[in-house]
Order: C-alpha cells, then sequence, then structure tokens
C-alpha cells in the first residue's frame, strides 16, 4: 500500500463519495486492463484544445491526428461508439468550442494551459493541473453527454481550484463540450468571490485527509454505496464478480501524476 504525497481534487472527491473508491484509484492505483473510449476520446479533444490555445494550432487537426493513434488501441466503446463516429462527433464539439462567443473571448488573452500548481492548507500539500489559466480566468475543459446543472458551479473542483491559485477573484469555471447529435459548448461558472464554498471545501480537505490516513493506519476504507456506482470502474470488485481483479492492472511502479 502507498502512502499519498498530496491531495488532488479527483482524491478529494473519491474519497468523500466513496473511500473504498479513492483506495483502488489512488492507493493500489488499479485501472482498467481495457479503458472506456470516452476517457481517451476526452484527452483527444482535450489536446486540441491545448495545442489551440498555446500554439494556435487547428484543433480538429490535433484532435483528429491524436485519435487516430487510438485506433490501434483496445477500447471498450458504447453500444452506439465506434472510433469512426467518434472522430466525427469530436470534430463536430471542436468546431462548435472555437466558434462560440465566450470561447472566443477566453482565447482571446494570453493563457498558460496545462499549468501544475502546488500549495498547503491547514497542513495538507495540494496538487493539480490547471488547463487553462489566464489574468482573468481559470477553465477546466470537459466532454459530456447532456448540459450541467446549475449544481455544477458548486462543484468541488471550482474553490479547489481557488486554494491553488490563492486568487479566489479569478474567474473559475468549466467549459464543456456537449456531445449529441447538434454539438454545443456550455460555460458553467463559480460566482466570483465565493467565500462560503471556498470555506467550506477547506473543512472537507481536512477531514478527508484524516479519514485518508486513518484509513491507512487501519486498513479500512469502507464502501459508500450510491445511486452512481454504476458508473465506477470499480464495481465488478465491489460486486465481488467471478475473475474481477483480472480486468484490472496496477500503476503503482510508473510514477504518475493525478489530474
Amino acid at each position: 500500500m502507498t502512502t499519498p504525497k498530496y491531495l488532488s481534487v479527483s482524491g478529494l472527491k473519491n474519497y468523500l463519495s466513496c473511500p473504498n473508491k479513492y483506495l483502488n484509484a489512488q492507493i493500489l492505483k488499479l485501472r482498467l486492463i481495457v479503458p472506456k473510449a470516452y476517457f481517451a476520446f476526452g484527452k483527444a479533444v482535450h489536446k486540441g484544445i491545448e495545442r489551440r490555445i498555446s500554439l494556435g494550432l487547428n484543433p480538429i487537426s490535433v484532435f483528429q491526428e491524436t485519435w487516430e493513434y487510438e485506433k490501434a488501441v483496445d477500447l471498450k466503446y458504447g453500444s452506439r461508439e465506434s472510433h469512426q463516429s467518434l472522430k466525427e462527433m469530436g470534430s463536430k464539439m471542436l468546431q462548435a468550442w472555437e466558434e462560440d462567443v465566450t470561447t472566443q473571448e477566453l482565447i482571446s488573452t494570453p493563457a498558460a494551459v496545462e499549468v501544475p500548481l502546488a500549495t498547503e492548507v491547514a497542513g495538507v500539500p495540494l496538487y493539480g493541473i490547471v488547463d487553462f489559466y489566464s489574468l482573468n480566468a481559470v477553465v477546466d475543459w470537459k466532454t459530456a453527454s447532456s448540459d450541467f446543472g446549475e449544481e455544477k458551479s458548486l462543484d468541488l473542483q471550482l474553490p479547489f481550484y481557488s486554494l491553488l491559485t490563492g486568487n479566489p477573484e479569478l474567474l473559475y469555471g468549466f467549459g464543456v463540450l456537449i456531445k449529441n447529435k447538434t454539438p454545443r459548448v456550455q460555460y458553467v461558472f463559480l460566482p466570483q468571490g465565493d467565500i462560503e464554498n471556498i470555506k467550506n471545501i477547506r473543512e472537507l480537505i481536512v477531514q478527508a485527509w484524516e479519514g485518508i490516513w486513518k484509513g491507512i493506519s487501519t486498513g479500512i476504507f469502507p464502501r459508500i454505496p450510491s445511486s452512481t456506482c454504476s458508473f465506477c470502474d470499480y464495481l465488478p470488485l465491489c460486486l465481488g464478480k467471478e475473475g474481477a481483479e483480472e480486468l484490472y492492472a496496477s500503476t503503482l511502479e510508473v510514477e504518475e501524476v493525478e489530474v
């Protein structure tokens, strides 16, 4: 069992939703041997956006070139998905992103991409990589199959990023590329200077960090069943399905950074 060097926002959310998920993902570092296609798809879309902002390249061309490499990879596609259908969808999504008015306003300002940030809050080391960081805004790009609800502005990721930058006055938000018949872009922002959210996440960070170390000392990371279990990569393990262990490989020996 490894011990954590820092708390990432994914680790924080995993622990608070289900300590056992944190154990599998952040400590045992179990990954599906055949990953779900939408993770690779999302990374390819991200790369298109990143190269557009940092190098001025055509995001669609970058995406298509990146996605083409995934053709030789064993991926688990959705029931109505294929490599080609996702290639067409990603291209349309990036075109919608490029043409969006808010996108144009954001990328007209000089910005850094994939920025690693680290800080410490109440003795807890925090780390994260910011997708887009300008003098005015911090944005994390997402791909989704439907619109984000208003409650997404309360997502822990945004106030977590506020702590990482140390500047609560910036605009923190999600830029969501929505994957449907007519792709569109949605922006969801944390209310500027939202002190209450930042205060709450400080308390949750301390709570989670203490719980993680208690779990390490006792070996107990309880499962918390919920409606999100059906989407969890580790559901076969929790259900005790025969041969479930064979679905995963550990990346313990691979030095990696959590996003």
